[in-house]
């Protein structure tokens, strides 16, 4: 995972959401990912070449990189995002 810094955007999570979410990317993304996530609900105020959320709400129209919708037709899961990433990843 070269330089991409992993962002979460929900303004309202409590300490134990935190601790799985952390787990998951950890396990998931891998270490440089764990340790260099963005917890924000202001998701136009990162840059990137990926945003995974489910709402266009919050800045989402003002993102400079590509929404990847989640819970959409094309990424109805985690896995379907991921398998879309890796793609991107060695191309």
């Amino acid at each position: 995972m070269s330089d991409n810094w992993p962002g979460l955007f929900e303004p309202k999570l409590r300490v134990s959401q935190i601790k799985g979410i952390l787990e998951w990317v950890k396990k998931h993304l891998g270490q440089p990912a764990y340790k260099r996530l963005i917890l924000t609900h202001h998701k136009n105020l990162n840059f990137g070449h990926y945003l995974v959320d489910d709402r266009h709400k919050r800045g989402v129209e003002n993102f400079r990189g590509e929404w990847i919708e989640f819970g959409s037709e094309q990424f109805p899961d985690w896995d379907s995002v991921v398998i879309y990433l890796r793609e991107k990843a060695v191309a």
